[in-house]
């Protein structure tokens, strides 16, 4: 687990120093390095449910057969957790990047040059960003069969958890626009957030403390039932992810 998450952070770090780079020291467009962002979370989708693929075809987790994200269609969980991750990332995605893409076209006929997207530069990006994601790819391969559900379901937390954060930045990054009148505030705010939520992200997929925080706990005493009972209610919801988690790790039979 701790080669995983060192891996996972030179990743972090070498995606997040690709827009960086091109940025402070080639010359790109705040919009060009904000639309790579949007890339990369695309191409991530695409090398995670690729892991999904092959993961589940090698090891036939129970946890594939049921929904483990929350999101639902039509008011319902999904079955699987494949369609429920493509679907939750997709949707939001090209929402987003349609907005994202609004947003920018708005900046540019207002006269904000930074707000130009330059398609060589773009293209330049987003290679570099599919080979470390591809070599990232091959590493995982190598003891794909070994893996547990759990490592995989973390990967895809953290994919929609980066999803969020596209969103979040976005209307912060809107917020500076009309506040402090400068555009670029928005390429500031989303690198930014984007790597700190990343950073934070690798903690995903932990397993669930067997007590309650003591915060929680604490504001227990205002509501009924008190604190013993914030405590006991949160026991009982641990033991049924530790029992779901514990069921997702075994052998569906074929």
């Amino acid at each position: 687990m701790a080669a995983d998450r060192a891996f996972a952070l030179i990743q972090i770090l070498a995606l997040n120093g690709i827009a960086l780079y091109g940025v402070y020291f080639l010359g790109w467009s705040w919009g060009t390095a904000l639309v790579l962002y949007w890339c990369e979370t695309l191409l991530g989708t695409f090398f995670i449910a690729l892991r999904i693929v092959l993961h589940r075809r090698l090891t036939h987790k129970r946890g594939y057969y049921r929904a483990q994200l929350g999101i639902k269609q039509n008011d319902r969980p999904f079955s699987s957790f494949l369609p429920e991750f493509l679907t939750g990332s997709l949707v939001f995605n090209l929402g987003h990047g349609l907005f994202l893409f609004v947003i920018l076209f708005m900046l540019r006929q207002n006269g904000e040059t930074g707000a130009a997207l330059h398609l060589a530069a773009l293209q330049k990006g987003v290679t570099a960003m599919a080979l470390v994601m591809l070599g990232s790819f091959a590493l995982d391969c190598q003891n794909l069969r070994d893996r547990p559900f759990a490592w995989i379901r973390a990967l895809a937390q953290r994919s929609m958890g980066r999803t969020m954060v596209v969103h979040l930045a976005i209307v912060l990054g809107m917020f500076g626009v009309m506040m402090l009148k400068t555009p670029r505030t928005v390429f500031y705010v989303f690198a930014f957030f984007k790597i700190l939520f990343e950073l934070g992200g690798l903690s995903a997929g932990q397993r669930t403390p067997e007590e309650a925080p003591a915060w929680a706990a604490k504001i227990g005493r205002l509501v009924p039932g008190g604190e013993e009972g914030i405590r006991a209610q949160y026991r009982q919801q641990a033991r049924r992810e530790e029992g779901l988690a514990e069921e997702d790790e075994e052998e569906r039979p074929a």
